[in-house]
C-alpha cells in the first residue's frame, strides 16, 4: 500500500535519485522542466500537496490529448510520462531503476475506468500471487474488457449485467484462442476487485465454464536457422560480441530470456566451468555446465565490448546508464538479427527467444537424453511441463503414428 508522501519532498528525492544514478545536469534539467514540471504546475492548479497517482495519470492522460491535438510537443508528452513513472516507483519504493517506458495502451479509456484499471493493478501488486508481466496480462485483459463496455454504451460498472459479460466472452474468444483461462481468472479477479470499491454485480457466474484446452505446436528453430543467427550476429557491426554471447547461451543451455539478462559475473564459475544461478520463473537454483564455445564468447564479450561499469549483472546496456538488459531488449536484437538472416518470421508466428530453448529440448530428446534428465537441465520442476517439448519432437512423435496395414481400404486417397 501506498504511503502519503508530499509532492515536494517526492520531487527532491526523485532527483537527488536520478543525480545518484549519474544523470548529467542538461539531462536533469530537461526531465525536470518538460516532464516533473508540468505536473508540479498541475498540483498546484488543483491546490494538491500530496502525491496522488490517480491524480498524477489524469495530468498524463490530459497532456497526451494534447499532444494528440498538436498542443504540445511530443518531447513534452513523452518525459511528463517518464517522470510519472518514476515518481509512481520512487513512491513504492523510494529507489528507482532506470528502464525503458511503455508506449502507451493503444486501447484509450475513460478517466474513470482507468482509475479502475489503475487500482485494480495495485491490488494485485500488493497480493504477490503473479510475476509483474502476468499482473501486466491481467490488467490489459480489464482493459479490453472495460473498452468492450464503452463500446456497448456502458459507462459505469452498476449497468453491466450477465448477459454483457458473456457477449465479452465471445467477442475476444477469437484473439485468446489458447489462452481463455487466463481471460477467465482475469475477469474473476477483476470482479473480487470492484465488488469492494465499485457498484457493480457479481458477475462471476457467467464466467464459470472452462472452455477445452486448445494445445497449440510452438515453433522450434531449426539447427540451419540457429546458424544463420548466431553467423549474423558475428558480422554486425553494433554490439555483435554481446548478441554472439547471449546467443551461444540461449543454444546451449536453452535458458529463458529473462534469466539471461539477470545472470550476474559471479554466476559464471570460472574455475569449475559452470553456470550457477536462480530460476525467475521458480525461484530453484540450477547449475549447468559452460561449454568452452560458451565461456570464450563471454569471456570475448567482457573483455572486449562491455562497458567498464560497475554493475554486477553480466550482459549491461551499450549506453549510459549501463544498468541490466531486459528481456524485451534481447528479444529486439534477436528479431533484428532474424531479418538480417532473411528468415521468415511474422508478427503473431510464436517463433522468439523460446525458440532457442525448444530447440534446446528437442535436439536431447530427439538424441534420446532421458525426458527426466532433460527436465532437470532445462530446471522444471514437474514432469508434465515436458509436455510441449515432446510433442513438438518429430522423431518421437512417428513412433506414435499407426501405419494402415491390415486395414483394407477402398478409397484412393489413403493408398
Amino acid at each position: 500500500m501506498q504511503k502519503e508522501i508530499e509532492l515536494k519532498c517526492l520531487c527532491d528525492g526523485l532527483l537527488d535519485a536520478l543525480r545518484e544514478m549519474g544523470l548529467g545536469k542538461y539531462s536533469l534539467r530537461n526531465y525536470y522542466y518538460e516532464g516533473m514540471w508540468p505536473l508540479i504546475k498541475a498540483y498546484r492548479k488543483a491546490g494538491k500537496e500530496l502525491y496522488d497517482p490517480v491524480f498524477t495519470n489524469e495530468v498524463v492522460l490530459g497532456i497526451q490529448k494534447q499532444f494528440q491535438e498538436g498542443l504540445v510537443g511530443n518531447h513534452i508528452s513523452m518525459h511528463v510520462r517518464k517522470m510519472a513513472a518514476l515518481m509512481e516507483e520512487y513512491s513504492l519504493n523510494r529507489c528507482i531503476v532506470w528502464h525503458r517506458i511503455k508506449p502507451c495502451p493503444a486501447i484509450q479509456l475513460s478517466a474513470y475506468y482507468e482509475y479502475i484499471i489503475l487500482g485494480f493493478k495495485f491490488w494485485e501488486e500488493e497480493r504477490k500471487v503473479r510475476t509483474p508481466k502476468g499482473i501486466q496480462s491481467f490488467v490489459g485483459i480489464a482493459r479490453k474488457f472495460f473498452r468492450y463496455l464503452e463500446m456497448n454504451g456502458h459507462s459505469l460498472p452498476k449497468t453491466i449485467t450477465l448477459k454483457l459479460v458473456s457477449g465479452f466472452l465471445l467477442f475476444v474468444a477469437p484473439q485468446h484462442k489458447g489462452s481463455m483461462e487466463r481471460v477467465l481468472s482475469a475477469l474473476k479477479n477483476l470482479c473480487e476487485y470492484m465488488l469492494g470499491c465499485t457498484d457493480c454485480i457479481d458477475f462471476r457466474p457467467a464466467l464459470m465454464a472452462r472452455p477445452s484446452q486448445r494445445k497449440k505446436l510452438m515453433p522450434v528453430f531449426s539447427t540451419q536457422e540457429v546458424v544463420a543467427i548466431t553467423e549474423s550476429a558475428m558480422k554486425y557491426s553494433s554490439l555483435s560480441k554481446r548478441d554472439t554471447a547471449v546467443f551461444a547461451i540461449a543454444q546451449s543451455v536453452g535458458l529463458r530470456a529473462i534469466d539471461i539478462v539477470n545472470l550476474k559475473l559471479v554466476n559464471i564459475n570460472w574455475n569449475s566451468h559452470e553456470i550457477r544461478f536462480c530460476q525467475h520463473k521458480t525461484g530453484v537454483e540450477l547449475v549447468l555446465p559452460l561449454e568452452p564455445a560458451v565461456g570464450n564468447a563471454i569471456a570475448d564479450y567482457i573483455l572486449n565490448e562491455r562497458p567498464k561499469a560497475q554493475s554486477e549483472f553480466l550482459f549491461v546496456r551499450a549506453r549510459f546508464p549501463y544498468g541490466a538488459m531486459t528481456s524485451n531488449a534481447v528479444g529486439d536484437r534477436l528479431r533484428l538479427h532474424m531479418r538480417k538472416a532473411e528468415m521468415n518470421y511474422a508478427s503473431g508466428c510464436h517463433k522468439g527467444f523460446h525458440s532457442f530453448r525448444r530447440y534446446v529440448a528437442t535436439q536431447m530428446i530427439d538424441g534420446g537424453v532421458p525426458i527426466d534428465t532433460v527436465k532437470e537441465i532445462l530446471g522444471h520442476t514437474q514432469i508434465d511441463s515436458m509436455k510441449p517439448y515432446v510433442r513438438i519432437s518429430k522423431k518421437r512423435l512417428l513412433v506414435c503414428a499407426l501405419d494402415l496395414d491390415g486395414i483394407e481400404v477402398t478409397q484412393e486417397a489413403l493408398l
